[in-house]
């Protein structure tokens, strides 16, 4: 039906040809790029040419999106990069994309929940085609 990429980053000289092929709508749930860059994220917007939207969320990391470090959290008893807050925000956006992909085959259904998290800042850089 489509994707849903948490914070995806990616390498390769083909990459922009096979994401112009993409003809399914497709969610960018990004991290705060300023704490934590993922590499040709942007190709995901650029490059997929219909139904891409995007939105980052504010103070969260690449490990936000995914889970505590094992390394951290065996060495130090604590993850310092992640925060409960920031994975809350990706939990939250992440479902909200999944019912809307999964009811309405389109992310229309998340932009509208996304608009008070857009609103209070705890999302920004909000971007569809």
């Amino acid at each position: 039906m489509g994707g849903i990429l948490l914070d995806p980053a990616a390498i390769g000289r083909d990459l922009p040809q096979y994401l112009r092929r993409v003809s399914k709508p497709v969610m960018v749930l990004g991290a705060d790029d300023d704490l934590s860059y993922a590499r040709n994220r942007d190709y995901f917007y650029e490059y997929i040419r219909t139904g891409i939207a995007e939105v980052s969320i504010r103070d969260a990391t690449h490990e936000d999106a995914q889970f505590p470090s094992e390394f951290s959290l065996h060495n130090f008893g604590f993850d310092p990069d992640t925060t409960e807050d920031a994975q809350l925000a990706f939990v939250s956006a992440l479902t909200a994309a999944a019912m809307s992909l999964v009811t309405t085959g389109t992310f229309e259904r998340a932009w509208t929940t996304f608009r008070p998290a857009l609103s209070d800042g705890k999302f920004f850089n909000p971007r569809k085609k």
